[in-house]
């Protein structure tokens, strides 16, 4: 049976995230609370749906949350082959509004539905890994320090319209912080586990990266060069200086970036760098329902 998400299906959704997680072919784009509580809240303003078995337990989640235009898919997730009805059932809910769906590129099955639907495969995302372990003493001894002439510069001190100008200018896929108030930004580089590090000389912003730390994991969410200086070595400069920053935590024990498939610069520097492939994710994109 199909129908919307309800209260009491929090943990059963929970058991079939947790299912998701065990093996990387299974990812699909799905809510991030683990936890019955969060995971009420995050769904509470989305569309939703379940599909439970004749025991009434659910065997397949699908929703929709907006994002850009349009709308983000959440899955379709499944334990029990109903990839297909719960996709055609939350495509119902969409109109004709864009949805945006990303699906590991291992996960054929989901894929496959996907395609069979209408989506179009946008582009792949891969995701790289570095440890700790990995890097000997003497490597993080040696980090080279900022070229003289240079300066790093936290983002407390890099004009709101100078990080903006060089955020649109640099990747053509970042329409997100576009929009955003200097109020905005200066809250989002506020959050302690957050550190924007911008690579200056002469007066002109020449890049920057944004480091994320959560535990024992080092994220780069961001690594701009402004495409009159590429081709230079600042992408290198600013990733040795956000490796450094990272692994300064003795807590943090990896480091996790990502690169486009057409970001050739970017996947030759992660693999110069010793970086490990994890896995790929396909954008998928509906804009006809």
């Amino acid at each position: 049976m199909l129908r919307p998400l309800q209260a009491a299906d929090a943990h059963d959704v929970v058991t079939l995230l947790e299912w998701m997680d065990a093996h990387p072919e299974r990812e699909v784009f799905a809510p991030v609370a683990r936890e019955l509580e969060d995971l009420r809240w995050e769904c509470e303003d989305k569309k939703s749906l379940v599909h439970l078995d004749d025991l009434g337990t659910v065997r397949a989640y699908a929703g929709l949350a907006r994002y850009k235009e349009g709308y983000v898919l959440e899955g379709p997730l499944s334990r029990g082959g109903l990839v297909e009805p719960v996709l055609r059932g939350i495509l119902e809910h969409a109109g004709n509004d864009p949805i945006y769906a990303f699906a590991a590129k291992a996960n054929r099955g989901v894929r496959d539905a996907l395609e069979t639907a209408g989506f179009s495969a946008m582009h792949g995302t891969d995701f790289f890994k570095l440890s700790r372990r990995e890097l000997s003493s003497k490597q993080m001894r040696v980090w080279p320090e900022i070229p003289q002439n240079f300066r790093l510069l936290p983002a407390f001190k890099v004009r709101f319209e100078d990080y903006l100008e060089l955020y649109r200018s640099s990747e053509d896929v970042w329409t997100e912080r576009l929009h955003w108030s200097e109020a905005e930004y200066k809250r989002h580089f506020a959050r302690p586990e957050l550190s924007l590090l911008a690579l200056e000389k002469g007066g002109d912003l020449l890049g920057f990266a944004e480091l994320e730390t959560e535990g024992q994991s080092g994220t780069l969410a961001y690594l701009a060069v402004h495409p009159v200086h590429r081709g230079k070595g600042y992408g290198r400069i600013l990733l040795n200086q956000a490796l450094r920053e990272a692994f300064s935590h003795p807590e943090v024990m990896e480091f996790h970036s990502r690169a486009h498939d057409h970001e050739g610069a970017a996947r030759r520097l992660y693999e110069r760098t010793d970086f490990q492939l994890e896995r790929t994710v396909i954008t998928y994109l509906l804009e006809d329902n």
